[in-house]
């Protein structure tokens, strides 16, 4: 019980209390009152607690225009209605109600805060009005039988994260209005075999799609200037992906791990490629770069940059047993080589002088490699887990040699 002389309650003051079915307030307060055990300010405009012990149904009344931060955290509702008069839903409104299975949120309803439904296990579908312009960070994560999503065309943005976990989710189309999507929006959605991205959409935020294994393809639209790190990272049904003349940037990873990707074009309009973009792709054969790129090229499959100095991944899917680096090359990048399960030896040229971290990773067939007196340096875990390797001469003008260069390598002796 509230009494009158209360005039100000905190956020979350009656979060998690799972075990409590009512709270009433002193009729006399002249800030806060309660309805049925429900807790609202004087005017009955926000509902800022429902009792976390009280579950079936629950109808919202008219007079409410906001619904508090984590007003039903942790409760044990199966069902809300929500009515016409409400506009705003604050942050993890809905947060850990795991037996809610639906909700339907009004046209009143402009914005859906962070986390509102995040841990919402048992929610099955939801529509999003079209009143909406955004949905917050983590706003559906880890709603494990989320299976389909509409958004409407008068959201502009999505937030981080928004959709993360989702294992059920198998399809969801961005309409044209949507120009920003988050970090992460869709990472490790498993079940996500299909996306249409507008033409709106600038940019593919970094682990926008990371995990999302069973998708097979993906229209990138000629509005995307950039793909973020780890944005189809474990992508492993992927099987063809087109990159536009307008991607300038590919961050880090970005494609890291697609198995089942077997080539793909660089656009002339690409100057930058992250680390490790490609590492992993199993199935890929060739890279191939348009002839007018500024900054890269590519030679028999082989990605370099344009002057041909650095070594920046040879696609790991290439079934040659050998292969004699051009000597032009002074720097084999980083993971370059990694999981070329096919190659048996690589010729390394005198004009090589650094050999980047993991750059011969997990190349199991791997038996021998000679390295130049030329080169310097051997970065962290170049050799590691390559179990056919037996012998491996460090020339006197190697002078560091990275942690777990040579881990894993059983046969060595």
């Amino acid at each position: 019980t509230i009494p009158n002389s209360v005039t100000s309650i905190g956020e979350d003051a009656f979060s998690d209390c799972t075990s409590l079915t009512s709270i009433t307030v002193d009729a006399a307060n002249p800030a806060y009152s309660s309805v049925n055990g429900v807790l609202f300010d004087k005017a009955q405009a926000t509902l800022l607690q429902f009792p976390g012990g009280l579950g079936g149904s629950y109808t919202i009344s008219n007079s409410v225009t906001s619904i508090g931060t984590n007003a039903f955290a942790y409760c044990g509702l199966t069902s809300v209605t929500i009515p016409n008069s409400v506009t705003s839903i604050r942050v993890g409104a809905f947060f850990f109600c795991t037996s809610l299975t639906s909700v339907n949120l009004p046209n009143s309803v402009t914005s859906i805060g962070d986390y509102v439904f995040q841990y919402c296990p048992s929610l099955t579908s939801v529509t999003i009005p079209n009143s909406v312009t955004s949905i917050g960070n983590e706003t559906f994560q880890q709603c494990f039988h989320l299976t389909s999503v509409t958004i409407p065309n008068s959201v502009t943005s999505i937030g981080n994260y928004a959709f993360e976990a989702c294992p059920s989710l198998t399809s969801v189309t961005i309409p044209n209005s949507v120009t920003s999507i988050g970090v992460g929006v869709f990472n490790n959605c498993q079940s996500l075999t299909s996306v249409t991205l507008p033409n709106s959409v600038t940019s593919i935020g970094d682990y926008t799609f990371d995990g999302c294994a069973s998708l097979t393809s993906i229209t990138i639209p000629n509005s995307v200037t950039s793909i973020g790190e780890l944005a189809f990272y474990d992508c492993s049904s992927l099987t063809s992906v087109s990159i536009p003349n307008s991607v300038t940037a590919i961050g880090d990873s970005a494609f890291d791990g697609c198995t089942s990707l077997t080539s793909v074009i660089i656009p002339n309009s690409v100057t930058s490629i992250g680390a490790s973009a490609f590492d992993n792709c199993t199935s890929m054969t060739a890279i191939t770069v348009d002839t007018n790129n500024p900054a890269y090229r590519s030679v028999a499959g082989v990605l370099f940059d344009i002057g041909e100095d650095t070594l920046i991944q040879y696609p790991s899917g290439n079934t040659n047993r050998s292969y004699t680096i051009p000597g032009s090359v002074t720097s084999i990048g980083e993971d370059a080589f990694a999981s070329c399960s096919s190659l048996t030896s690589v010729t390394i040229p005198n004009s090589v002088t650094n050999i980047g971290d993991y750059a011969f990773e997990d190349c199991t067939s791997l038996t021998s490699v000679t390295l130049p007196n030329s080169v310097t340096s051997i970065g962290g875990g170049v050799f590691e887990f390559c179990p056919g390797l037996t012998s491996v001469t460090i020339p006197n003008s190697v002078t560091s040699i990275g942690t777990y260069a040579f881990a894993r390598c059983s046969s060595l002796s």
